[in-house]
């Protein structure tokens, strides 16, 4: 039954049995309607449907579960005595409800809705007051016939189970987590061996009472007992009618202890007789089962002898025929399903899921069947440390559900023979996982399905909390904990298995130290590149701008890393200095990274995390050959990192690395590709490039390079390109006018400039693309003493002096200034006019940036802010002294 049908199923039950009430107050054939249809059809429904598809849908799970819906359950569980006894409390209900049937609701409309009222009630107040599904599991009088009907197998396959979103093991051996396992480990239970051996004679006595109260069948099969309104009120009347003098009070509850009895020492009997000389185990184990499966299969054939005849006396007789054949096939297909079903054939088939689900080749297996997953699974393997690898961690799965136990390993006999494990290597699995797993070979270990399922779903929760992408608070930890139950001892024994060599911290961490690494040689890249032009005598003012950018970008992207590491570790170790470290680490200067570098050398010598850390702990500190390294970078997925190391690829020079940058020229981001075309432009390599793409036949990817140029540059090289290629044309001409800064050069301006030298490579971006390029020539003014306006210029290039009108009118220098400088900066704080006038002393260039980007600056970093004070503290300085000069 899919998820949408089970909703639909489960919302027509639950307005069934909340329509039953008035059905059985206002009409007269409500009570006939409820007990000869309704209720007559539910247990071949959930027996056809199967046991989960009937834990979904029914009526009364949905009152239940009102209080996990409201998140109003409280987390208390039943005590020790119910648990054992749950089954006989189950029936015991059921009992009582039968015989308040007898005593009043078959037929008093009134008796009839308060039964039906009273069963919700119970139903509700239990899902809030006990947690999970306590009702369902021990209390519910429909839960037992349940299992009568369908335990150990279902009569259709189910590609699902019924347990609980968020398991909190209420109940050891949960039929809704796996139905069959429940049932064998409760094989041995005297409460469940009472309850079923009882069952066909209660069923049987339920239905013999009509005859035992009026000496003939008549009065039931027409269905009169339910029109009886006054049935409450003959409670103390005859109640056989052959012993008028016992009230009816007493006569329902005998005549059930008597047939309840008397089928109990009938089936116990058999069981002994069928035991008598029986010394092995399973063979004893597989009598009591099918004594079981005959209780439940009895059960159902005196159920249906009677259930509904009422109503369907009124069908055509063939009608009814079909309906008794079916029900008897139906019952007999459970019988046969059970009869040759044994606990060897449940843990074998357990154990090959076990094994699929470890199944290491690419093809699926040819068939569902144990013996061919095995034979192909030993054909396949190549090593046999692999198959005793598998043996052993399916034997700790199965161990630790519960399926298999100290006692009845020997079932696993046959499957050691199919994979071709001796007894000594199973010995020798056994001793290990004795010594790994010292709690499942504890004879006080109570291992169970639902328990690990408990477990399980309680550390994908915990991983998925820790590894994501915000840290929690210890109080969301601990409500988790709480949702779960889950005990102190159990958090801390999954917070080491998360820690451990194998586990997702560990592997988490394995991806951010490597690029951590990456990012260290490419800053070693840098170290050599400048070594190099420094050599050459070619460390000049736009040299230096770019190496700064790059190794401004590589320590932007390595404390973002770095950090990722640093929180990662804070999850398995106590180590006090790493909160302190991940602030220094958000500080300037590549200090705090070394100081990083110093503690991770220092935890690699500690527990799992050795292997992974080792490399920072001896980190190389010079490179020879730069190239591979930046083209490398060059290929990264941080698009600030790729632009920066193609400047530096620029002054390689050598084959491979002019191929990336011609390669460039075609990435997906727009800043990447300006940044090649400037840079083969300035070699003069821009349009040999197209020429040479303009070779290619199919051309896309001299369409994709032209298509990226800038303005109408793309249409003029595109179409001296497409002429070349045609052969009318000579080559590719340059622009004549000058070219604005690219993208890139106005990123490392910036950053050259000490107000933004701090900013990520982002809010640079963010603040170049907010600004606009300014050209004045000799003598221009920037701004002018006494004019108001907000505007901020950058000097790019040139030198400006900044003067002022003395109060005699006469000019006064307060000083020049050259690139990097910031100019009205103050306007920007005080919307007072202008203090003093900037006059451009040769050709300059400046990028303008509008008083409110500036100020947006300003409020969201605080280093900018900083900076300004710093420029306005020595400005205040420098004007004192000149006035103390004067």
């Amino acid at each position: 039954m899919g998820p949408l049908l089970g909703q639909v199923v489960r919302i027509l039950g639950v307005l069934v049995l909340v329509g039953a009430v008035p059905l059985a107050l206002l009409l007269p054939v409500g009570p006939k309607v409820i007990w000869s249809m309704v209720i007559a059809a539910v247990p071949l429904g959930f027996t056809v449907a199967g046991y989960y598809a009937w834990r979904r849908a029914c009526p009364l799970a949905f009152f239940a579960t009102l209080g996990q819906r409201l998140k109003l359950q409280r987390k208390r569980k039943v005590g020790d005595g119910l648990a054992a006894h749950g089954l006989e409390v189950q029936l015991g209900l059921l009992v009582a409800a039968l015989a308040w049937r007898h005593l009043g609701a078959n037929g008093t409309p009134w008796a009839l809705a308060g039964l039906l009222v009273a069963v919700v009630a119970a139903a509700t107040a239990v899902g809030f007051l006990y947690t999970g599904k306590t009702w369902c599991n021990h209390l519910c009088p429909v839960g037992v016939v349940e299992k009568f009907y369908q335990e150990p197998v279902l009569l259709l396959p189910a590609e699902d189970n019924s347990q609980c979103t968020a398991c909190t093991a209420c109940k050891k051996n949960c039929p809704d987590i796996d139905l069959e396992q429940a049932y064998w480990k409760e094989l041995e239970s005297p409460a469940r061996r009472r309850v079923y051996y009882a069952w066909p004679g209660l069923v049987l006595a339920f239905y013999s009472y009509f005859y035992f109260v009026e000496g003939s069948w008549a009065h039931y099969f027409d269905g009169a007992w339910t029109r009886d309104p006054h049935l409450v009120s003959r409670m103390l009347s005859a109640g056989f009618f052959f012993a008028p003098s016992v009230p009816r009070l007493a006569a329902v509850p005998l005549t059930f202890l008597a047939f309840g009895l008397a089928s109990f020492v009938v089936f116990s009997l058999l069981e002994r007789f069928l035991l008598a000389g029986s010394a092995d185990e399973q063979a004893r184990a597989t009598i009591r089962h099918r004594c079981l499966a005959l209780a439940g299969f009895g059960g159902f054939l005196l159920f249906y002898a009677f259930a509904g005849q009422p109503a369907l006396v009124a069908l055509p007789i063939w009608l009814r025929q079909s309906l008794a054949v079916g029900i008897v096939m139906v019952a007999t297909a459970l019988l046969l399903a059970r009869w040759s079903r044994s606990e060897a054939i449940f843990v074998q088939e357990k154990f090959a899921r076990g094994l699929l689900k470890r199944w290491e080749w690419g093809d699926a297996p040819p068939s569902n069947h144990l013996s061919d997953i095995y034979l192909l699974h030993q054909e396949r393997s190549q090593q046999r440390e692999a198959r005793l690898k598998t043996y052993k961690a399916t034997v700790r799965d199965l161990l630790a559900e519960g399926v298999l136990n100290r006692g009845n390993l020997i079932l696993l006999q046959k499957l050691r023979a199919e994979l071709g494990i001796a007894d000594k290597e199973h010995d020798k699995l056994l001793s290990e996982l004795s010594l790994e797993e010292k709690r499942l070979f504890d004879p006080a270990y109570q291992g169970s399905m639902e328990k690990q399922l408990q477990l399980d779903q309680y550390r994908g929760e915990l991983e998925a909390l820790l590894l994501g992408n915000q840290r929690p608070e210890p109080a969301t930890i601990e409500s988790l904990r709480q949702v779960h139950r889950i005990r102190p001892e159990e958090h801390a024994a999954i917070m080491d298995q998360l820690r451990g060599e194998q586990g997702p911290l560990v592997a988490r961490l394995q991806e951010p130290v490597r690029l951590v690494l990456e990012l260290h040689a490419a800053a070693l890249a840098a170290d050599r590149v400048e070594a190099l032009e420094v050599a050459q005598g070619r460390a000049g003012l736009a040299h230096r701008r770019r190496l700064a950018f790059y190794r401004h970008v590589v320590q932007w992207k390595q404390r973002q890393h770095l950090d990722h590491i640093l929180q990662l570790l804070e999850l398995g170790f106590q180590e006090p200095r790493l909160p302190d470290l991940r602030l220094t680490l958000a500080s300037s200067g590549t200090g705090s990274i070394q100081d990083v570098f110093t503690l991770l050398g220092a935890l690699a010598d500690q527990g799992p995390l050795g292997a992974v850390l080792a490399p920072l702990a001896s980190l190389p500190t010079s490179m020879e050959d730069p190239g591979p390294t930046l083209r490398r970078t060059a290929a990264s997925e941080a698009r600030f990192l790729r632009a920066a190391a193609l400047t530096l690829l620029g002054y390689l020079g050598d084959p491979a690395s002019d191929q990336v940058l011609r390669g460039a020229l075609v990435d997906p981001d727009q800043l990447v590709r300006e940044t090649a075309q400037t840079l083969l432009g300035m070699s003069g390599e821009l349009d040999a490039t197209l020429s040479e793409l303009a070779e290619d036949e199919d051309q896309w990817l001299l369409r994709a390079a032209v298509q990226s140029l800038p303005g109408k540059a793309s249409e003029k090289r595109a179409g001296q390109a497409t002429l070349r290629h045609k052969g009318q044309g000579a080559g590719l001409g340059a622009e004549t006018r000058e070219a604005p800064l690219a993208a890139l050069e106005r990123l490392m301006f910036l950053h050259g400039m000490p107000l933004f030298a701090q900013l990520e490579p982002d809010d640079l971006e963010t603040l170049a693309a907010a600004s606009r390029e300014r050209h004045f020539g000799p003598d221009e003014s920037l701004c002018r003493q006494g004019e108001r306006s907000d505007e901020v210029f950058l000097i790019l290039r040139g030198r400006v002096r900044t003067w002022v009108l003395d109060a005699g009118g006469q000019p006064r220098s307060l000083g020049d200034s050259g690139e990097g400088t910031c100019i009205g900066e103050m306007a920007v704080l005080d919307p007072a006019p202008r203090a003093a006038t900037v006059t451009a002393l040769r050709d300059v260039l400046t990028l303008v940036l509008g008083g409110r980007v500036f100020r947006d600056v300003l409020h969201d970093r605080p280093a900018v802010a900083e900076g300004v004070l710093k420029v306005l503290t020595q400005r205040l300085r420098a004007m004192i002294q000149g006035t103390q000069s004067l």
